[in-house]
């Protein structure tokens, strides 16, 4: 009689520790995203986003910004109080402005009434200002400071000549530019060196003569500033159509026929006493055969230095200062005789 097969014994069922846990099935969403060494990126960022301070935080951003305006409105008018008021007692000139100067020079630029500090643009605002004013040739520089105080660096316009036009003196500097003439009083007007024989008009102050004639004449009276009194000088003057027939007939050349291919009129120089100076070509001309200015200068105060000073007790003298081989002179009563005029 055959056995039956004796049933197989249990398999003992292995206790698991209670802190360990079930490994991730096959098919969950954790074991395809998941590391051996702890949980996926993206919950351990959401972890750490999602937290009570930080989302306070995200929360108060859009609170903030509605406050702004609100507190803004409320905020005090700081541009109404005196340490932030610029006025022009408090604006500073570096350097001081000359005495010819007048003394309105910064509140005719800031105005009457006082600017905050505090105010967008404020710096290029008064330097703006200040570069259109006639009597200055630049800005340096515009500091503004806190309590209300501004530093202004300037360079300024230096009256050099004046300008014969009509019934009236023009007050120019050494680029011609014209200076408020309501600024200088008569006196001080007729003790600058005289420009004559101008027949055209200027435009407003602040702004160049538009005239060759005029710019060439103040740039020659700019070579002679500190001559001027001691050689006892009355005015320049360009060469007109009488003038250049006198010096061609005197010279026996001609002076003004090649005046138009450069541009650039000649000048003659006028002593109190009556004595005619040819100078010839203003400072900076592109001609080729024109003499250096410094040379010019030269001769002028050295040549006939001498041959000036005794004009009052000899009369008055003609002069040359453009040969290259050097300075002619005569007597004036003298020059329209003679073909040949003396060295």
């Amino acid at each position: 009689m055959a056995r039956s097969p004796r049933p197989a014994p249990p398999v003992p069922k292995v206790a698991r520790p209670a802190d360990e846990e079930p490994s991730p099935r096959r098919n969950s969403p954790d074991a395809s995203h998941g590391s051996p060494h702890g949980p996926s990126r993206v919950r351990r960022a959401m972890g750490w986003f999602f937290t009570p301070h930080r989302l306070l935080m995200l929360g108060l951003i859009p609170l903030c910004a509605a406050l702004v305006p609100f507190t803004a409105k409320h905020l005090p008018d700081l541009s109404s109080r005196d340490e932030y008021r610029l006025t022009a007692d408090r604006v500073r000139l570096e350097p001081p402005p000359p005495i010819v100067v007048p003394t309105n020079l910064v509140p005719t630029v800031l105005g009457e009434e006082p600017v905050s500090v505090l105010e967008d643009g404020l710096a290029g605002r008064l330097a703006d200002g200040f570069a259109k004013h006639p009597w200055v040739a630049g800005v340096e520089r515009v500091e503004v400071l806190s309590p209300a105080a501004a530093v202004v660096e300037l360079r300024y316009r230096t009256p050099i000549a004046a300008v014969a036009a009509g019934d009236g003196l023009y007050p120019i500097d050494a680029a011609g530019v014209l200076l408020p003439p309501s600024d200088f009083t008569r006196p001080a007007a007729d003790a600058l060196p005289r420009i004559a024989g101008i027949e055209s008009t200027p435009g407003p102050a602040g702004t160049v003569w538009p005239d060759p004639a005029v710019t060439g004449a103040a740039a020659v009276c700019a070579a002679l500033a500190s001559d001027w009194p001691r050689l006892d000088l009355a005015a320049v003057r360009p060469l007109d159509a009488s003038a250049g027939r006198f010096w061609e007939r005197v010279r026996q050349t001609p002076v003004a026929d090649d005046d138009q291919e450069v541009g650039d009129p000649r000048f003659e120089l006028v002593t109190r006493a009556g004595s005619r100076i040819l100078w010839g070509r203003p400072p900076g001309t592109s001609h080729p055969g024109a003499l250096a200015t410094d040379t010019k200068r030269l001769r002028l105060t050295r040549d006939l230095a001498g041959v000036l000073a005794g004009e009052r007790t000899r009369g008055p003298e003609w002069a040359d200062l453009t040969a290259w081989d050097g300075v002619y002179h005569l007597p004036l009563r003298a020059a329209m005789r003679e073909p040949t005029p003396r060295r």
